[in-house]
């Protein structure tokens, strides 16, 4: 299987590794994906990784793990939300951007929030599997308490205190704290007091610490991005609304918080700064919360085996022998256009659409084959379905299609479901000699094909229709669709002799743009296929048809002539209009004739 491991921010790069080494043991290909401004401080170049979305367009991944809000919804592969913290009171975490297939949780409190979440929305799936970053607290926790006992010796010191607050300028405890934690160092020069902050601090406060740890022997400004090493390292944290507050909880050590505002608080919190000292003291002496943190730890992360990420490989490797691999996922407008905000458009230009058989049915029809054929260069397989044509049509055919089969015209369904089986290819757009795939429809055939919606095994296209040399806004014509790009096993034409239209096993999409269609050539000619279909509807009627009355013969085609011209705007069509509606009334009047006529078999 191919993983991508998506990185958008510096955080990300201590979250994805533990699983980078799981599919390293189980020998599956990955790569990272780095956002081009985090390059310099990526920590894993001996690792395939890119900063370019174009190239994962072309990857194909399986499966994207995403530490973030956001990932491109056009990228192949089943989009995994696996979280970057812990603090689940915060705005957002339970957010539903719509971008993601499956969320892996970290413990029961998150789990039974994302499942109410599910039965709401109903377009993603839950699995409980623990948080990889903490996988390290398993397996280096001896490691780190090596350095820690090199850095109490360093120093002269008894306790280390990390002091690590959020980046959020309206939650952040760093600019109240500065000098407090100046005073304090000064007057407890036993202490050794780390300073981790998150990439996305403000600037001004990482250089404000970055002088204070200068000035103050017993400061240290830690730039490493991953923080799992100085929570193990450290006794006592202190913060304010960062999620790093549950990681240190579940090492069973206490936490000191500045205005927090979680509204359910199991260790220390205080507004007010000046309480620094006191509360330092008062949490590493008594400990207060110990028994609170329990519950935390239950609800949280109940996970201290280190195999958090192995089961998000098990997790996904199962969700896909299960459901099979989504393509590219359909979202609203707007989230279209934050994600190409963030990330770019895609480039359909380097992704490989899936193969394509246009078929294309004909009889006598040599004023159209060059032109129709030429309107689906784009397919991989050209084959056309001739019904002994002697107009020079199958000549040319041959000429220009890749392939050319024959066989007795019986009716049009009939016709289309004996070609369908001979496409060489799965994915068929079936067009009519008198259609033409314009370039806008060309283009988003290619697209869709790129990228096809996992589910829909079929998709309707419009048709702009023409008729005696202008396009027809009304009529009954305006809101003309058919089923025409389609998956090979999984759709036929109903057995009708005439109009009938493709019945598909699956979901059926939509695509924007529309054929031309020009189903005119002279009057004569429309008017005589027009007789031929009312032969063709007379035989599908026919049984459906009771005794023939007045009805059939009078109130029917009126009414046909009626619908198309009044209530469906013919008249806006001009003469146009008019002649639709009168044909049409010949059409119905001549199917029951007809059928007249079979029942006294005078065919």
């Amino acid at each position: 299987m191919n993983f991508t491991l998506f990185c958008q921010n510096k955080y990300a790069f201590g979250i994805l590794n533990p699983i980078a080494e799981e599919l390293r043991k189980k020998k599956h290909n990955y790569i990272w994906f780095v956002k081009d401004n985090l390059e310099n401080d990526f920590p894993y170049k001996n690792q395939n990784f890119t900063t370019s979305i174009s190239e994962l367009q072309n990857t194909n991944s399986d499966v994207i793990f995403v530490p973030g809000n956001y990932v491109p919804h056009y990228l192949k592969g089943l989009k995994v939300q696996i979280f970057h913290g812990l603090a689940g009171e915060k705005k957002g975490h339970f957010k539903i951007r719509h971008y993601f297939d499956l969320y892996l949780t970290q413990g029961p409190y998150f789990t039974n929030k994302f499942n109410e979440l599910k039965n709401r929305y109903k377009n993603f799936d839950v699995i409980e599997t623990g948080w990889p970053k903490l996988d390290i607290y398993a397996s280096h926790i001896n490691t780190f308490n090596d350095e820690r006992s090199e850095l109490l010796g360093r120093y002269k010191a008894t306790k280390i205190i990390l002091f690590a607050p959020t980046f959020s300028p309206k939650l952040t405890s760093a600019p109240l704290l500065l000098n407090h934690i100046k005073t304090f160092a000064n007057q407890n020069s036993d202490f050794l007091i780390l300073i981790k902050f998150h990439p996305l601090m403000a600037k001004e406060w990482i250089r404000s610490y970055k002088d204070l740890a200068n000035e103050v022997s017993n400061i240290l400004f830690q730039e490493e991005n991953n923080i799992i090493k100085f929570l193990i390292i450290s006794d006592l944290l202190i913060s304010d609304t960062s999620s790093v507050i549950y990681e240190f909880l579940l090492l069973n050590k206490p936490v000191l918080t500045f205005n927090n505002i979680s509204k359910n608080i199991t260790w220390e919190n205080s507004n007010d700064v000046s309480e620094l000292e006191v509360l330092i003291h008062k949490n590493l002496n008594q400990d207060p919360y110990q028994n609170l943190r329990t519950d935390i730890y239950n609800n949280y992360h109940p996970y201290n085996d280190g195999n958090s990420a192995l089961r998000m490989v098990n997790a996904v490797e199962k969700y896909i022998s299960e459901n099979g691999v989504p393509n590219n996922r359909k979202v609203s407008l707007a989230r279209k256009w934050k994600i190409y905000s963030i990330f770019g458009k895609p480039n359909f230009q380097n992704q490989e659409m899936n193969k394509l058989t246009a078929i294309i049915p004909v009889g006598n029809e040599i004023n159209n084959i060059e032109s129709v054929i030429k309107s689906v260069d784009f397919a991989d397989e050209i084959l056309v379905v001739d019904s002994f044509s002697n107009d020079g049509t199958y000549e040319k055919a041959l000429e220009l299609a890749d392939k050319v089969i024959r066989r007795e015209y019986i009716h049009s369904a009939s016709q289309k479901n004996w070609a369908i089986p001979q496409a060489k290819h799965e994915w068929i757009l079936l067009i009519d000699a008198d259609e033409r795939v314009t370039p806008e429809l060309k283009k988003e055939i290619i697209e869709t094909l790129k990228f096809p919606d996992k589910d829909n095994v079929a998709y309707w296209i419009g048709r702009k229709n023409h008729f005696m040399g202008k396009e027809v806004k009304f009529s009954g014509w305006k809101n003309d669709k058919v089923i025409r790009l389609f998956k090979r096993d999984f759709c036929k034409y109903e057995n009708k002799n005439v109009h009938a239209e493709i019945i598909a096993d699956g979901p059926i999409g939509k695509l924007n743009n529309k054929f031309f269609h020009n189903s005119y050539i002279s009057l004569d000619l429309y008017i005589k296929k027009m007789n031929r279909y009312a032969w063709l509807q007379a035989k599908d009627y026919d049984s459906k048809t009771g005794y023939l009355t007045p009805y059939h013969f009078i109130i029917k085609p009126t009414w046909r002539f009626f619908k198309h011209y009044i209530i469906q705007l013919g008249i806006l069509d001009g003469v146009v209009g008019l002649t639709i509606a009168s044909i049409q009334f010949y059409v119905v009047f001549m199917r029951y004739v007809k059928i007249w006529l079979l029942r006294k078999n005078r065919t």
